[in-house]
């Protein structure tokens, strides 16, 4: 499984070489990526005959509002209320490598990690817990000025790993092109994330497809003939922008690479002909770059903001780098032409 990933791996990158322009050194990039990632993540020296390695960490077990039981990872639970003055958002805990925040692809109806209540248990139990619910979060509301409150849950063991979900959280299917990426950010090449979405929708980099031909080599060559390999190599969603970028920072974080920012200068260029813009655009977003440098041309990762107790700060991630170089473009139009957002008439466009 882990050699049919770097298969795609190195596919991707050679056609990112052969048919979209990238610099060369993106292949040797993206190898010593993936051996230092693979090695880092020891998924190839794990006991798979040790019941241990299977085991899930814990997991806090509650209810969220309007959504019935489910499980919530993290320290604390926070449940959310809405009051009159403002909204106290339950808290969300930050995942680990590559592979956590892969569950949407693996499983996700057979090994769900979601408690099933057994045929003896009844739908009246659960209405009661709720009304008990309901009455504790009267008294905790009264006894709280601001409206909000929180409490713990106790921890309960997770549900086992099946030997799918155990390999695919420290590989997931998205990690050949989240490679990929890191090797072009790693190179300063003006590539972003949707970029490798659209191309491997559209069947430009060998991806969906060819992952099927990369399982059918791997069973020629003897690996094991269940039908697994297949299923876990071709993927079942399209890859989407965001999480091809957030596996990148993973793997860079679990590699302890510092991330450059991004080649501004090349998507601006880049932006600014593919809207069939004139040269004096591009000149003057390259001055507002001269001029100043934002932050977020380096927001390579993934930001997780959250309502906390007496604060109003967003949940609303920040926009990743080519939104930023966008903007220098947006910001050079308005320079060069005077476009303020209003139209003629002197209302609001």
């Amino acid at each position: 499984y882990e050699e049919g990933l770097r298969r795609i791996a190195e596919a991707v990158c050679e056609t990112l070489v052969r048919v979209h322009g990238a610099d060369p050194t993106i292949r040797a990039t993206a190898a010593n990526v993936w051996r230092g990632y693979v090695a880092a993540c020891g998924i190839l020296v794990k006991d798979f005959g040790d019941p241990a390695t299977y085991a899930n960490p814990a997991r806090r077990f509650g209810k969220r509002d309007g959504r019935g039981p489910t499980w919530i990872n993290g320290e604390r639970v926070a449940t959310a209320t809405t009051t009159g003055k403002g909204l106290a958002v339950s808290s969300t805990t930050a995942k680990g490598a590559a592979g956590d925040d892969d569950v949407d692809d693996d499983d996700a109806n057979e090994d769900s990690d979601r408690p099933k209540s057994s045929p003896s248990s009844s739908e009246d139990d659960d209405d009661d817990k709720e009304e008990d619910d309901r009455e504790n979060a009267n008294d905790d509301d009264a006894d709280d000025a601001a409206g909000n409150r929180s409490r713990d849950v106790e921890a309960t063991p997770g549900k086992p790993l099946t030997l799918r979900r155990l390999v695919s959280r420290h590989l997931p299917r998205r990690l050949p092109l989240a490679v990929a990426y890191l090797a072009c950010v790693l190179r300063r090449q003006p590539l972003h994330p949707a970029d490798f979405t659209r191309w491997a929708l559209e069947g430009e980099v060998p991806y969906i497809a060819y992952a099927a031909v990369v399982a059918k080599d791997l069973r020629a060559l003897g690996a094991d003939p269940e039908p697994w390999p297949n299923a876990l190599t071709v993927p079942r969603a399209a890859p989407l922008p965001d999480k091809i970028a957030s596996c990148a920072h993973d793997v860079a974080l679990t590699l302890n690479v510092e991330l450059p920012r991004c080649n501004a200068l090349g998507l601006c260029a880049r932006f600014a002909s593919e809207l069939g813009l004139n040269g004096d655009v591009a000149d003057a977003a390259v001055r507002l770059l001269a001029a100043h440098e934002s932050d977020g041309l380096r927001a390579h990762g993934r930001t997780r903001g959250f309502v906390s107790r007496g604060t109003t700060r967003s949940r609303l991630p920040a926009a990743p780098p080519h939104v930023h170089a966008m903007a220098y473009v947006v910001a050079a139009i308005n320079t060069l032409h005077g476009l303020d957002g209003r139209g003629a008439g002197g209302g609001a466009a």
